[in-house]
């Protein structure tokens, strides 16, 4: 016999006797399954029977129906709001939520932009009411009450669209940058005509000081007498230039 043999031979006799020896310690050691689950029990032992076994698998059978039923209707309850969901998207967008349009189909926001409420003649923007029950805001409101559905602007008027706003808007400031424009270049004049008017003030102040200097001077030289004999002539002739070149003043501050 070759040494491969025996050793073939000596694990076998190995095995067998491991395999006795362990078919005998699960026979001495088995579980008490089909024993009455409320006898031969030691204290701080929780040994497991067919009769628990069994009403573990019928509980956890019946959860499972539980857990069927409620995937069911819960799926339902999902389906039915992906369905809401997407029809309050189309009514509000136009579009469904991957962005596809039917043909003819808008939305709210489109009529804001045209500002055509079918049904109420014109106007595009809507007041919309909470549902109490849902909590949602209702997209379909009754447009036969226009005047408090339709968002009326100041004037009275249903409010024009957001292209017609944003047209009016743009028109506006443009006008309004015509205007700031000029009133700046009438600031600048009057700035300008400000500072002539300084100019122009103290001319006059420089002219009335002027005048009131030439008027002392005529009422000075109206009182001016001659006593020296010799130089009378001489000082006469010389105060009726002055008097002459002085009249306009005198004759102005008597009046």
């Amino acid at each position: 016999m070759t040494a491969l043999g025996k050793t073939l031979i000596f694990l076998n006799l190995i095995l067998g006797i491991g395999a006795a020896v362990y078919s005998t310690s699960v026979y001495a050691n088995r579980p008490p399954w089909f024993e009455d689950p409320e006898s031969n029990i030691d204290k701080g032992n929780k040994p497991l029977y067919f009769k628990q076994l069994a009403a573990d698998i019928d509980a956890g059978g019946k959860a499972g129906g539980f857990a069927s039923a409620a995937w069911g209707t819960q799926l339902k309850n999902l389906e039915s709001k992906e369905k809401l969901r997407s029809d309050r998207y189309v009514r509000m967008f136009g579009t469904l939520p991957d962005g596809t349009r039917a043909a003819g189909s808008k939305g709210l926001l489109d009529y804001a932009h045209e500002g055509k409420m079918p049904g109420a003649g014109a106007g595009g923007f809507v007041n919309l009411s909470e549902d109490p029950t849902t909590r949602l805001l209702d997209l379909n409101p009754d447009l036969k009450d226009v005047k408090n559905v339709i968002v009326h602007g100041p004037d009275g008027l249903p409010l024009k669209g957001t292209d017609s706003l944003l047209e009016q808007f743009e028109k506006d400031s443009l006008l309004a940058e015509q205007q700031a424009n000029l009133s700046k270049k009438l600031r600048a004049q009057v700035e300008a005509l400000g500072l002539r008017i300084g100019t122009v003030q103290t001319q006059v102040h420089k002219q009335r000081e002027i005048r009131d200097n030439l008027v002392n001077e005529a009422a000075y030289l109206e009182n001016f007498r001659v006593n020296a004999t010799l130089n009378r002539e001489t000082f006469q002739a010389r105060r009726n230039q002055l008097l002459e070149r002085l009249a306009p003043f005198r004759a102005q501050d008597k009046k």
